[in-house]
Formats: structure tokens, sequence, C-alpha cells
């Protein structure tokens, strides 16, 4: 009798399980058809595959209303995870909150304000990014040289002046004479006439009154600011790190919350910054600088799209070329 009841137990305990399926991520991105957007996903699909996920994917096509009916049926799809770039924040907080309340992780890997639904949001910070423009200024002109802010990056003043080692009031202010197509910077009057460097955050190659010569740093212009710095319009630029980083650190939200070392719900979401790349031909000791071939080397912004598009002198493609 023992013998039997032994040999039962043995029987229990050898029956097979059947496997734990993988955990669901669900990318939610505007429009997959941009090099963005794809390198973004590619890395994302290469960290599932490694970590034993299943991903999922979404294609908007630029509709706010099919991306939040393709997050609906995510959900009713038991996802464990969203990862999403909104096209509407605001088209989107009833599916959000649906996800919330099913104990979903939330992660905001959009270029605009941090979704208030999101339990991660992963945005560049800005001030830190004037930061470093104000200390790559300060190495390239020297300590005593007088930097202008143009109008467009004044809410940037405070961070660039703590970086000078001064006070911000001895920065003098761009004003902004003629906004239109070109913008006109006017800096001839008060401390400004001795200005030999200026920040800009306009997504235009600005002019100053009186073709002073100066030091352009800009902030905000994206992949034409890369060019630019090629070009020799600017001597340095601020740029977003690649879409595969931004995914790594979203990937990396997912693993914390699937191994149970985050919970989701989060009263208001915890921000995570990429941290902004100086793109410069000038190296600065103690600052990450880059140069443009580096950046073109790594896809993070692409020579021949450039190329191809300013030869037919297209300028919604080419804003900065006159």
């Amino acid at each position: 009798m023992f013998r039997i009841a032994a040999l039962i137990v043995l029987s229990i305990i050898a029956v097979p399980t059947r496997a734990q399926e993988p955990s669901k991520i669900f990318w939610s991105l505007p429009n997959n058809a941009d090099s963005y957007f794809q390198t973004m996903i590619g890395a994302a699909n290469a960290n599932a595959e490694q970590s034993g996920y299943e991903l999922l994917e979404g294609n908007a096509r630029d509709n706010a209303g099919m991306q939040a009916s393709e997050i609906e049926t995510a959900i009713n799809n038991g996802v464990k995870a969203i990862v999403i770039a909104p096209i509407d924040a605001n088209s989107l907080s009833g599916v959000l909150q649906s996800a919330r309340e099913k104990g979903m992780l939330i992660v905001d890997v959009g270029t605009g304000d941090p979704l208030p639904q999101a339990d991660v949001s992963i945005k560049a910070d800005w001030s830190a990014g004037a930061a470093k423009l104000g200390t790559w200024l300060k190495a390239a002109n020297g300590q005593g040289n007088q930097i202008a802010i143009a109008s467009d990056a004044e809410p940037f003043k405070g961070v660039v002046a703590s970086a000078l080692g001064v006070d911000q009031n001895t920065l003098c202010d761009g004003r902004q004479v003629e906004p239109g197509d070109g913008p006109l910077f006017d800096l001839e009057f008060g401390d400004c006439t001795n200005a030999k460097s200026v920040i800009i955050a306009n997504p235009i190659v600005p002019e100053f009154k009186g073709g002073r010569d100066l030091t352009i740093a800009s902030m905000g212009t994206g992949c034409d600011g890369v060019f630019d710095v090629r070009d020799g319009l600017f001597g340095a630029t601020l740029l977003a790190p690649g879409a595969d980083k931004v995914s790594t650190i979203a990937m990396g939200a997912v693993a914390e919350f699937l191994n149970g070392d985050m919970t989701a719900g989060q009263a208001a979401p915890e921000v995570i910054d990429p941290g902004l790349i100086v793109v410069s031909d000038f190296a600065v000791d103690g600052l990450d600088v880059v140069k443009p071939d580096e950046i073109f080397r790594r896809n993070q912004c692409f020579i021949e799209i450039r190329s191809a598009c300013c030869s037919g002198r297209n300028t919604g493609c080419c804003p900065r070329r006159k």
C-alpha cells in the first residue's frame, strides 16, 4: 500500500507543466514608416527577443483615433506594459486610464510633455542641455567674452549663467526685431555690443544686425543643427540621443516592472533624462562632445536624406538655406 502511494506521488511530480507564456509588451508609435521610430522599434524587438518577451507593434499611421483603438485592443489581449509615443495625449486619457486600472505599466517615449497617466516618461532635460552649451561656449570663446541669449532661448538664461559661473544679469538679451523667415536679432545695444557668442533656440539660422561674426550655439534645432555645425554655420548644437538609447531605457523600465522592482499606477510619472548630446568639431575637456561625422556614422541623422532633399532646393526641407 505504501509503495503504491509513493508511485502515485512520483507520477504526479513527473507530470509535465505547460510552459509559461511570455509577457506581452505593446509598443504604440505614431508611424512605423518614420526612420526614428523604425530604429526605436528595431532596438525594442532585439531586446524583447533576448529577454523572452512577446513584443506587439501598433502602427497608428498618425491617426489619434486609430492609436486609441490599438491600445484598447492590446489591453484586451492582456499586455503587461504599454510603451507609447502619443499622437494626441488628450484623446488617449480614457484608454490609458483603463490600462492603469488593470495594473499595466505605461512608459512614455513621446517628445511632448510627460503623459500624466505614465509611470515612466523619457524626456530630454533642455535646462541641463543649455548648461552644457554654456560650458562649451565658455571653453570655446574664453571666460571674459560676452554671451548673448537670443529671445527664443530666454527661458534657459539662468542655467547658462550658472554654467558660466556668472550672474544671469550679465548675459545680454538679443532682441528679435524682424520675426519671420530668417529671424533678425539686434545685438547693437547695451552690453550686447561686445558679445562674441549667442545661444539660439530656433530652427532657422538667424541673422544679426550689423553682420557681426558670432559663434552660434543652438538648441532645439534637431538634425538641421548638426548639418549647420558641419557646414560651419553653428559652432555647436544640442541633439537628442538616438532612438535606440530611448528604446533601451524604456525596455529597462519594463524589465524592472516585470521583475517586481517597479509598481504601476504611479501618482506622477518618473521622468528619466536620456541626456542631450553636444555636437561640435571643437572638443572641450570634461564635456562629452560628439563630432557631426560621428552622428552620421551612428545614423542618428541621415546625410543622404539631407543631400537628396537639398539638391532640389526644397525650402521646406532646407529651411536654413536661402
